[in-house]
């Protein structure tokens, strides 16, 4: 949760993963409307990423004054470094 577009109420993003299916992993962004109720958003934003992610979180990275986002996604590749090839 942060104040994506600085209005002062908090905005709740939603990371998503695990789906095969592209569109059911695309992040969604709920902009509070102030009235207890949030509109969906991501796409107008540009951060409707459909990678496979399991956190984000918003901060100012660039000490810009403006908030940043980072993105954690999890690797689907099967690795065989762990084994005994």
């Amino acid at each position: 949760m942060a104040d994506v577009n600085g209005d002062g109420w908090l905005d709740i993003y939603v990371c998503r993963s695990a789906a095969k299916a592209t569109d059911a992993r695309r992040n969604l962004l709920f902009i509070n409307n102030k009235d207890l109720t949030f509109t969906e958003s991501a796409m107008q934003y540009g951060i409707d990423d459909s990678g496979y992610t399991t956190h984000a979180s918003f901060f100012d990275y660039d000490r810009d004054g403006d908030l940043d986002l980072y993105v954690l996604n999890h690797s689907v590749q099967d690795f065989a470094g762990f084994g005994n090839n």
